[in-house]
């Protein structure tokens, strides 16, 4: 049995003080009574969460603040707690405490850090660095992993641009004494080039990220094989900060794009492929080992008159490593 009680309390309007000082913002509970009969209960019986996110503009400078307090919190989980603050100035923001970087889909997005960062977009440059702790010691669960990322763009998103990041994540082998959890380490390089072309009628994009992930620190070294069948040069540019093991393991993964507009619809195309050896720590809940195929056409043959065409296909088990294959097929079709 389930109990949940919520309170919840927003507002989005403006608290002025002067014509230099504005507040806006959100704040809001949540309540959970836990019960299981019969067997043990699997949680706490009873949780609450507090949050409060304020935006305090100052001059024209932002100063976002997340305030997430919980009782879920504890030792033997990852934190649940969140403290953070990300002020942003015209083209500058710059990240302190608890944030969530969205830098490149390969690198990291979408993955919670407890450290800094900074984000310049001065014009048609782009620079971007995050690092801090994404993952803390859990005995017999997790080592404390750290990670940093760096980005360097040209261009406008939504128009022609070139970006080129790395993703550098590692887990202390002294954090936790646990011989049951491996201790992992990866490097990923990635970059995107997206071209619109004919007045913004045609448009192209490539995205392309290499990684190499070590499934457990504790394995042998193969570094002196490595540098002895690499250039000095490549060594030097790869594996500096990243030791080569038996199980590290190298893959890559891409995705191509189509979009053409017409004088009477748009289609639109993507291919992606994603190798089973591909792993991005900075990127959580991405799956690897599939390809997948997007297509859908729109036309509008009359003013109130619209058709969508779309196919989707996946597959996964690229190289046959598996006893099993998915595959999956779907036509889809709307007038309007």
């Amino acid at each position: 049995m389930r109990a949940i009680v919520s309170i919840l309390v927003l507002w989005f309007g403006e608290a002025e003080a002067r014509d230099w000082l504005t507040v806006t913002g959100s704040v809001g509970t949540y309540g959970e009574v836990y019960h299981m009969a019969g067997r043990e209960g699997r949680k706490e019986p009873t949780t609450g969460r507090f949050y409060f996110r304020p935006v305090v503009t100052v001059l024209g400078m932002s100063f976002p603040f997340e305030v997430l307090v919980s009782t879920e919190e504890t030792r033997f989980r990852q934190p649940f707690n969140r403290f953070g603050i990300s002020p942003r100035w015209k083209w500058a923001t710059v990240h302190a405490g608890d944030f969530t970087p969205n830098l490149s889909p390969y690198t990291a997005r979408g993955i919670r850090l407890r450290g800094g960062g900074i984000e310049l977009k001065p014009g048609t440059f782009q620079f971007s660095f995050v690092g801090g702790r994404s993952q803390r010691a859990v005995p017999g669960r997790a080592y404390e992993r750290n990670l940093w990322a760096i980005q360097f763009g040209v261009g406008r998103r939504g128009r022609t641009f070139w970006d080129v990041g790395l993703l550098w994540a590692s887990d202390d082998t002294s954090s936790v004494d646990s011989a049951a959890v491996p201790p992992q380490q990866n490097l990923v390089v990635a970059s995107r080039l997206y071209l619109r072309l004919l007045r913004g009628k045609l448009s192209l994009g490539v995205e392309g990220a290499g990684s190499l992930h070590t499934r457990d620190m504790r394995s042998s070294s193969t570094d002196s094989l490595v540098r002895e069948n690499l250039p000095k040069g490549v060594y030097d540019a790869i594996f500096r900060h990243f030791e080569p093991r038996l199980s590290t393991r190298a893959d890559y993964a891409y995705k191509l794009k189509l979009g053409l507009r017409l004088r009477l619809g748009e289609f639109r195309a993507e291919y992606l492929r994603v190798g089973p050896g591909f792993v991005s720590l900075g990127v959580p809940y991405m799956g690897n080992d599939r390809k997948q195929v997007n297509l859908s056409l729109s036309l509008r043959p009359m003013r109130k008159l619209s058709l969508r065409l779309g196919y989707f296909g996946y597959r996964d088990n690229l190289k046959g490593e598996k006893t099993r294959t998915t595959s999956r097929r779907s036509l889809s079709s709307s007038l309007r």
